[in-house]
């Protein structure tokens, strides 16, 4: 007997998603807000809603007014007001480079960085290097 094991589909793009991923309708409603263009969260300090869909980024948003830093990398003891920016980080004291160009190859620790570089990378450009 076959269970169907992405039983949330998303009614704009048809893209299913696991109970684990959808577990809740919470996390199906901020998923389709990426097609809606819908951001209902404003930070009270400065009426910023124009790019923000998720509440937790709202609460990283407000940590720019309030100063908070609440991750502190354990090597250093640098402090950051999100996970993700802590992440990043302490990629530069590990060396972990985990975002790969498919061109070219070249490895890069955030998909920012990745993402740049693939807009100018082509095979070409590191025929001669």
């Amino acid at each position: 007997m076959y269970i169907n094991k992405k039983p949330f589909v998303c009614k704009t793009c048809d893209q299913a998603f696991s109970v684990k991923a959808f577990s809740n309708q919470n996390a199906l409603t901020r998923h389709e807000r990426m097609h809606t263009g819908e951001k209902p969260f404003i930070c009270g300090t400065c009426d910023l809603w124009c790019s923000i869909s998720v509440k937790g980024n709202l609460r990283v948003h407000e940590r720019l007014h309030t100063g908070e830093k609440p991750f502190v990398c354990e090597i250093c003891g640098k402090a950051f007001s999100s996970q993700s920016e802590l992440t990043i980080h302490e990629r530069m004291h590990t060396g972990e480079k985990p975002f790969v160009c498919e061109t070219c190859g070249q490895a890069f620790s955030n998909t920012g960085s990745r993402n740049s570089h693939a807009k100018q990378c082509t095979s070409v450009n590191h025929l001669f290097v």
